[in-house]
């Protein structure tokens, strides 16, 4: 999944760290908006923390819930050819 954070003094090439895990792809878009590709990560609430190139850092305490959404189990209608 993806998530937009917004905020302010982000550089580029900045890190985001959910908990633990860093993001493995972050865009950069401006000085208060970044495109982050969420990992995979298990249930659980999490800080976000925000690393600048220059060591400038902040962190927003248990502001992240990962969830696991109860999927369907998955079904086969038909198949062709048979």
């Amino acid at each position: 999944p993806i998530t937009v954070i917004i905020g302010q003094g982000f550089q580029p090439g900045v890190k985001v760290f959910f908990g633990d895990t860093e993001a493995s792809q972050v865009a950069y878009n401006s000085t208060t908006s970044l495109t982050v590709i969420t990992p995979a990560h298990p249930e659980a609430l999490v800080d976000l923390r925000i690393v600048n190139l220059d060591g400038q850092e902040t962190t927003a305490n248990g502001v992240f819930s990962f969830v696991n959404p109860t999927l369907p189990q998955p079904t086969i209608d038909s198949l062709n050819p048979t």
